[in-house]
């Protein structure tokens, strides 16, 4: 257990979105939010349980990968301990990742969706680049070297594999397939299994408890109300 109020601030901000919350954390809003754009209901969605997809719903699958990298962005803040995008004079070499927006989110991505494979996470960064920045699929890192991808439904032929890549024999440029339903599933599974081994982290160390809560300063909770209550 964690001391109060940080129990009951990690317990109701990695609240499962089956649950009913008054005051909602930005990470239950948004991984409700996944569910829907990708025809699932909130309500009753549960990962472990693994639900067809249901033909019936509405979806929105672009800005449904849009958003899983919005909440992968969000986690890898409070893995690396750092939301900061310039790491601080005097920091050692093997930490300097904590505070670079990409390369935390690739170890995010590694450790939590591609099993330690960093070529599968470098897809995936190359990936949310391109959506978030420009809407596309298409993205030039700064070496130079071209992505383009395709964004597929579930395949009964490569069940539940996350991507395939391509490398042009001739150009070099890597060519990938996304499975973005299995990508959704890894999102939610990345959540839980994330949320044990921060509480682990945080039990063991206070000086992670005060980072935790310095995050949750900015990324914490949600309080939605009328423009009139500030007599804008």
């Amino acid at each position: 257990m964690l001391p109060e109020p940080l129990e009951t601030q990690f317990t109701t901000y990695f609240a499962s979105g089956t649950t009913q919350q008054d005051r909602p954390s930005v990470l239950y809003l948004l991984r409700r939010d996944a569910c829907q754009c990708f025809g699932f209901d909130p309500n009753s969605y549960d990962v472990s349980h693994n639900p067809p997809i249901n033909p019936h719903y509405s979806k929105v699958l672009w800005p449904g990968v849009m958003t899983i990298f919005s909440g992968l962005d969000l986690l890898a803040k409070y893995f690396a301990g750092s939301e900061e995008d310039n790491f601080p004079a005097g920091t050692q070499q093997t930490d300097q990742w904590r505070h670079k927006s990409g390369p935390r989110l690739k170890r995010f991505l590694e450790k939590y969706l591609t099993n330690n494979n960093a070529a599968e996470a470098e897809i995936l960064y190359q990936l949310r680049c391109a959506l978030d920045h420009s809407f596309a699929l298409w993205a030039r890192d700064r070496n130079g070297s071209v992505y383009g991808f395709v964004l597929s439904p579930p395949d009964p032929l490569h069940a539940g594999e996350l991507l395939r890549q391509r490398v042009g024999a001739t150009n070099g440029d890597t060519d990938s397939i996304i499975y973005i339903y299995e990508l959704h599933k890894k999102f939610q599974e990345a959540i839980n299994a994330f949320m044990l081994d921060y509480r682990t982290q945080l039990e063991s160390n206070v000086q992670d408890q005060t980072t935790f809560s310095r995050l949750l300063d900015h990324y914490g909770f949600i309080g939605i109300a009328k423009a009139s209550a500030f007599n804008w």
